[in-house]
């Protein structure tokens, strides 16, 4: 397949490397650019300049082609100019984080694709030759299959610089609370991989200990970490329920955790 991929940033160009790497043809080109007759358009553009292009290139006299976007949260809805003008259109997101533009495509991750046949076994041919997971998705689940992706990639960050942000009123720079919390978070992700959900939950909600979350959220007080402890405490009884713990000490830890802080 001849792959013209429209946007250098940091997925088009992961993807650029991948493709060359699995001896698939790929061009990577501007995403301002009319692209040169190919059989997969890929518009590896920002979410919010989809439509623009999809509808600038619409305008153009461009051989049957199939266009697809790499956005996790949108549907097809921005390709619909393309769709009218006769080409076939689809959405294919790498379910990775993309730190830099030097970030490569990974081995192993999951591919979201919505689109029609044929498109469809195409995408889930490419996904297989760049060694992915090929996931079909209804365009009415692609903002909920994003949510997942925001929650577990995006505000595990934002959990871990607050956590960041407690070593540091224990005396560590920003730095060396990271390098302190990146091993614990590590070995979180292991156990989870080995032993699955719930059993990947370690910690005192786990082990019923009020006693211990009464003085984390009385050190923490009130403000925007101690909310999130809660809500996050909140939100993790029910995987604790499934671990088995008393339905009393759950009780005792949901009354705990709905309590207002100290200065409410």
């Amino acid at each position: 397949m001849d792959i013209v991929i429209l946007g250098r940033g940091r997925v088009g160009t992961a993807l650029g490397t991948a493709l060359d790497a699995a001896d698939i043809d790929a061009r990577l080109t501007s995403g301002r650019t009319i692209p040169p007759p190919a059989d997969l358009v890929v518009l590896c553009v920002p979410d919010d300049a989809i439509a623009q292009t999809a509808t600038r290139l619409a305008d153009e006299v461009l051989p049957a082609t199939a266009f697809v976007h790499c956005s996790g949260a949108l549907d097809l809805t921005p390709l619909q100019p393309l769709a009218e003008a006769g080409h076939q259109v689809g959405a294919w997101h790498p379910l990775q984080a993309f730190a830099t533009v030097g970030t490569p495509l990974q081995s192993g991750i999951t591919w979201g694709i919505t689109a029609d046949e044929p498109l469809r076994t195409a995408l889930v041919e490419l996904t297989h030759r760049l060694g992915g997971k090929p996931l079909p998705l209804a365009a009415s689940d692609r903002t909920r299959y994003h949510a997942a992706a925001v929650l577990a990639a995006n505000y595990s960050v934002t959990l871990i610089a607050h956590a960041a942000g407690l070593l540091a009123e224990c005396g560590l720079d920003r730095d060396e609370a990271l390098s302190a919390l990146l091993p614990l978070m590590r070995s979180t992700l292991d156990g989870l991989a080995t032993n699955g959900l719930p059993h990947g939950l370690t910690g005192p909600a786990v082990r019923g200990d009020v006693g211990t979350i009464e003085r984390h959220l009385a050190a923490l007080g009130s403000g925007a970490t101690a909310d999130l402890y809660r809500a996050a405490g909140l939100a993790t009884l029910g995987l604790v329920a499934e671990r088995g713990l008393d339905p009393d000490r759950i009780g005792a830890l949901k009354a705990l955790l709905t309590q207002p802080p100290p200065d409410q």
